[in-house]
Formats: C-alpha cells, sequence, structure tokens
C-alpha cells in the first residue's frame, strides 16, 4: 500500500504549479486532505487531494490542468499525517511547488489569489469570489460543482497596489527565494507569504502563454511560453519539453529530437519548425500552413501546431477537434487505491 500512495503523490507532484499563467484554479491543501466526508477515508489523508485534482480534470476536461496550491506552515508537521506524508509536502515546499503560508489564514490567502490572478478556487466552504468550485461526493469519485459566491473582495483599495501590477512583476524573499504572487491586500505591499518579510522587485515579468501538448487526443502536460525564454519542443531535446514517453512507434519515427520551437513575440505566439519531416499549423478558420525547417507562423489562440498524426500543442484552453475526455487521472495512478465511501 506505501507503494502505491507513494505513486499517488508523485502524480499529484507532477500537478502542482507556482505559475499562474499554467495553473487552472487555487486551493487549500488542508483543507480537502480534511475532507472525510468525500471519501470516507482517514480524517487527514493527503491523496485526498489528488481526487480532487481529477474532479478539476474533469470539470475543464483538461487532464494537465495543475494547479496552485497553498498550505499551513503547521501542515508540515502535522502529527496527524505519516511520516510519507508529511516528508513529502516538505519537499513540496522546498522545491516551490506549493505556497507556505505562516501568518495568513488560508482562506483569505485563497481569496487574495483570486483576486490577483482571476483563478477559480476550490473550496468546501463559501468565499467571496466570482468564481468557485465545491468539491462533492460523485459516482466513482469527487465531483465539482459551481458554487454562488458572494460579491467579490475588491483589490483596488486607496494605498494598495493594484493587482495586475504585481503579476507584471518578479519578486524575491530576502530569503533568496521568487515569489510569484505576493502577499498584498492584507499588507498594501508585496510581502512573502512564508517569511512575512518585503519582497524585492526583480524587474519586469515577461507575459506568458500556457500551451498544452495533446496525444492522441489526451493532454499530457502544460508549460509557459514567454519572450525571454522559447521553448524546444521534440522526441528528446537536450533542453525543453520532451515527449518520447508518450509517442507510439510510428510518432516516434516521425517526431524529430527536436521538432518545433515556440517563442512569444509581438504578435503573439510562434512556432518555428526544427524538423526533418515538417510541421503543420491547423488555422482555426479551417486552413493549415505547413512548415519545413527554419519556416515560422504566428499561432492564434484557436489555432494547433501538428508535429505528427494526434501528436499537437495548442494554447491552454484550446482542445483539438478529437480531444478524448479526462476521464482518468493521478488516481489512476495507483489503481489498487479505491475511494472508501461511507456505508450506508
Amino acid at each position: 500500500m506505501r507503494f502505491e500512495i507513494s505513486k499517488v503523490l508523485d502524480a499529484i507532484e507532477h500537478r502542482l504549479s507556482m505559475d499562474p499563467v499554467l495553473a487552472g484554479a487555487i486551493l487549500d491543501i488542508g483543507e480537502l486532505l480534511r475532507a472525510q466526508e468525500l471519501d470516507g477515508g482517514r480524517p487527514l489523508y493527503l491523496p485526498r487531494v489528488g481526487t480532487v485534482i481529477d474532479a478539476l480534470a474533469v470539470k475543464l476536461d483538461d487532464a494537465a490542468v495543475p494547479v496552485y496550491a497553498v498550505a499551513e506552515r503547521g501542515l508540515l508537521s502535522s502529527l496527524e499525517l505519516t511520516s510519507n506524508e508529511k516528508m513529502v509536502l516538505r519537499r513540496w515546499a522546498d522545491d516551490g511547488l506549493i505556497e507556505v503560508l505562516s501568518d495568513v489564514e488560508p482562506g483569505r490567502r485563497l481569496i487574495e489569489l483570486h483576486a490577483i490572478t482571476g483563478l477559480p478556487v476550490v473550496s468546501r466552504n463559501p468565499l467571496p469570489v466570482a468564481m468557485a468550485y465545491a468539491p462533492v461526493p460523485g459516482i466513482g469519485g469527487v465531483a465539482l460543482i459551481d458554487r454562488q459566491g458572494a460579491a467579490p473582495v475588491r483589490a483596488d483599495r486607496p494605498g494598495v497596489v493594484p493587482p495586475q501590477a504585481v503579476l507584471a512583476r518578479r519578486w524575491r524573499c530576502p530569503e533568496g527565494e521568487p515569489v510569484p504572487v505576493p502577499l498584498l491586500l492584507t499588507t498594501g505591499h508585496p510581502t512573502c507569504p512564508r517569511h512575512g518579510q518585503p519582497l524585492g522587485d526583480d524587474g519586469a515579468r515577461p507575459q506568458a502563454m500556457a500551451v498544452t501538448v495533446w496525444v492522441k487526443g489526451a493532454a499530457k502536460t502544460r508549460f509557459p511560453v514567454d519572450p525571454l525564454r522559447p521553448v524546444v519542443v521534440g522526441r528528446a531535446p537536450a533542453q525543453g519539453v520532451m515527449l518520447g514517453p508518450w509517442l507510439d512507434e510510428e510518432a516516434l519515427q516521425w517526431v524529430s529530437r527536436a521538432h518545433v520551437e515556440l517563442s512569444a513575440g509581438p504578435d503573439g505566439l510562434v512556432v518555428r519548425d526544427l524538423s526533418t519531416n515538417g510541421t503543420v499549423v491547423q488555422k482555426s478558420n479551417g486552413q493549415k500552413a505547413e512548415l519545413s525547417r527554419d519556416q515560422t507562423a504566428v499561432v492564434g489562440e484557436q489555432d494547433v501546431v501538428e508535429l505528427h498524426q494526434g501528436v499537437e500543442l495548442a494554447r491552454a484552453g484550446r482542445r483539438p477537434a478529437k480531444a478524448a475526455p479526462a476521464s482518468s487521472g493521478i488516481m489512476a495512478e495507483a489503481p489498487t487505491i479505491a475511494l472508501r465511501l461511507p456505508r450506508p
């Protein structure tokens, strides 16, 4: 059982991101791992968070969608968690995959993160946010239902830095850690949620775009592209996004080691072909652009980049025509673990 639980926690880890460009929702790990009513299991059970992330994937119809997760500092040493769960939480915190809160109530931080990023909140509790999902027990797992929230908390109070302004800058804690989304509304100035110290301004943050990899209609991963960091995608690039583990034998023969380079330009996302066999950009108007080596094309928000039949890249939120439903996910990583529903 320990091995299967470790597989679930590893799968959850791959779906954590503190980049608001990539994330599909915000959640409090502590609240959700305590949601015993979802499965009737242990009072505190970290893999429970995986069932909620799976439910979000189904809700958004995107099996690769990451979450922006926060956790109270005390949760990392809770005596109600197993030693393995605490070790994993500390690893996530040290690796910058989750936001650790010291003196901030998690519910208030969820409200603030929503106000700054516009991302929906996953919570069992009613919160004053414009978009929220509530986890409930469902057939075969957890489901998310839309929750009507109260009037959203205004984030443009006098004397407080406008939320949009903080996302346009890069911030760093005096402890040396980058802070993607500063604590803001409770202090009036960008502050580190973990250490409570004012943040240093590291300069402008380039506007990034999220891209999803689709293989045979299934979303596999998301990654960011910004003007400062072109991203190479291929079978096995020296640096970039590796598709090899998801490709069948035919696709492995067709997709080049470094197949395309994606960059963010003034006109939006740009793709440059680096391959032997070429790349096709399927346009939203039904037309297509066939690229050969070193040729480029602008990728519109609804366009799809095809490296091989069934191997596609698209802007986050755009689904290829033959996309499959997001019906399996994190909990499928450990088929021996089932939801423990309460007895009737």
